[in-house]
This record gives C-alpha cells, structure tokens and sequence, in this order.
C-alpha cells in the first residue's frame, strides 16, 4: 500500500473515531500520537487525550513507521512538511466517501457519530454554544464529564 493511502487511512480513521475538530487534526504533531498507551494529545487550553481505536493504532502505527526518515513535526503534512489544510481534509473525506457510493458525507458527520458512540457510552449530550471570531458553533458533550476515552 503507497505511503499516501497509508496517510489517507489514518487520516479518516482518526477524524472518524475522534470527533476532531479540522483544525485539529491538521495541527497534530508525531509528538502527540502515544502509540504504547493508545492515545492522542489534544493541544488547546487544556491538554486532552482521546483513545486510538484499534484498527486506527495498527494504521497510525505503519503509517509512522514508513515516515520514520521524515523530520516534519506535523502529522499529516503537505509537500513543504507544513501541516495539511481543512479543504485537504475536506477533499479527502468527499472522494473516500464518495468512491465508497455515499452522497454528502462531512466531516461533521464524522464528529456527530462520534458524539452518538459517546452519547451511547457515557450518557446524554449537553449542547454547548462557543461564539467564536466569525461565528457561534455548537459542541456537545457528556452531561458525566469523567472519562471521556472510549472505544468505538
């Protein structure tokens, strides 16, 4: 398998068993994927962890390891070693979803399942409204905020 559909593989699996946001995705560093606890680090005000899926780990794993020469901090990373944009990701997301026959697959979609396996696992969701530079966006989030890894 080419180095590129590795990269493409991690890509969607994380974005699909994490919930995260475009921007964090893009922003990840190899710093922040702990392949021995099966976690990621999630840089914002506060630093969270979200657990890697199985499957993804095994993904992440070899993906890493066919980079292992590369020196670009970011983990998914553009030609120049600079971190990938979120129409990249968005591309991305449209072409795989639509060579597997589904129509309007977003990466919002990605973040509402995700949301539903939590929701399933931890309890209701709590709507949280952020008001940021350009517009208000909605989060939801357990009503029980104690252990938020989970395994899809």
């Amino acid at each position: 398998v080419a180095q590129e559909n590795i990269k493409i593989a991690a890509l969607i699996g994380l974005l699909f068993t994490t919930g995260l946001w475009l921007t964090q995705i893009s922003g990840l560093k190899v710093k922040d994927i702990h392949l021995q606890s099966r976690e990621l680090s999630i840089k914002g005000a506060n630093t969270n962890f979200r657990q890697i899926h199985p499957l993804i780990h095994q993904v992440l794993h070899e993906y890493l390891v066919r980079r292992q020469a590369e020196t670009a901090m970011f983990l998914f990373k553009d030609d120049a070693g600079k971190p990938i944009s979120p129409d990249f990701i968005r591309k991305q997301v449209r072409d795989i979803t639509c060579q597997a026959g589904l129509k309007s697959v977003t990466v919002r979609i990605f973040q509402h399942t995700c949301a539903k396996r939590i929701s399933d696992k931890e309890g209701p969701l709590r709507a949280f409204f952020i008001w940021g530079a350009k517009k208000a966006t909605t989060i939801l989030m357990p009503t029980r905020m104690q252990n938020l890894n989970f395994h899809p």
